[in-house]
């Protein structure tokens, strides 16, 4: 088939986040749990379970199965999650002990982490104060050069978990940007994939016939499915590969590069 239109998700698709966001929730959790027993591959784990695209809801549901849960091993601490509403929902209903004290901390050691002594202010309006670093964000890298994207600009979107403040960090990465319309970021947890609402403008600004989502999580796989659902309108699905495990997918390329050669193609 040949596509016409292209949304592309970020952190892992358009941005090497592999050194910043992973490291600023592993980060996160060993410093409230004041040990080394949550890493990345235990990311990977949680993150291959759908509804967990939100770096925070990872953070916290590391944290619960580490502090609350730990005699049991994570794959089937997360399948209880998923029983019983699945994503933070679910890390809630299995976890009593959980407050909203114990959340809004864990988020803002995810923040500063990430963001930290250089961005931290910048990104989320305040400054840190357990995790005095540099910040996991300046390990980011584009994964495509924008000269290698610039001849689709015109007909691409971007659906991403960043929030607005962390998007326009991204562009500078990137050194390109799109106009807003053609833009969905994080704002109300509601809205945030697998949740097609967003999608479904972005689609229409498009003005396309045959559209391409490019993404590399299961939240990802699972929005272009219920956009599917909702609408009764075509929308194929490109993973990226990664450590994550996806299951539904139109096809797979090995990276953002080997797409971007395809595109004039498929």
């Amino acid at each position: 088939m040949r596509y016409d239109a292209y949304i592309f998700d970020v952190d892992g698709v358009l941005i090497d986040h592999s050194n910043s966001f992973i490291p600023s929730i592993v980060l996160a959790v060993k410093t409230i749990l004041n040990d080394d027993t949550f890493n990345q591959e235990h990311v990977f784990e949680i993150k291959s379970f759908k509804n967990f695209n939100n770096d925070w809801d990872t953070a916290i549901a590391g944290y619960c199965w580490r502090k609350f849960h730990s005699s049991e091993n994570l794959s089937d601490y997360l399948e209880k999650v998923n029983e019983l509403g699945s994503g933070i929902i679910g890390v809630r209903n299995t976890s009593n002990e959980l407050t909203s004290e114990l959340e809004e901390h864990l988020i803002r050691l995810v923040k500063e982490s990430y963001g930290g002594t250089t961005a931290c202010k910048k990104l989320y309006g305040f400054y840190p104060t357990t995790i005095l670093k540099k910040g996991f964000w300046n390990n980011e890298t584009p994964m495509v050069s924008y000269n290698k994207i610039k001849p689709f600009l015109q007909k691409l979107a971007i659906f991403t978990g960043r929030n607005k403040e962390e998007m326009e960090l991204g562009f500078e990465i990137l050194k390109w940007r799109i106009d807003d319309k053609m833009l969905a970021v994080s704002d109300l947890p509601e809205l945030n994939k697998p949740n097609p609402k967003k999608l479904i403008p972005l689609i229409e600004n498009l003005n396309c016939k045959n559209p391409l989502f490019v993404g590399d999580t299961e939240d990802d796989s699972q929005l272009v499915l219920n956009y599917v659902k909702n609408t009764g309108k075509p929308l194929d699905f490109c993973l990226i590969e990664s450590n994550l495990s996806v299951k539904n997918y139109n096809f797979s390329c090995s990276s953002t590069l080997e797409l971007i050669k395809k595109m004039d193609i498929i």
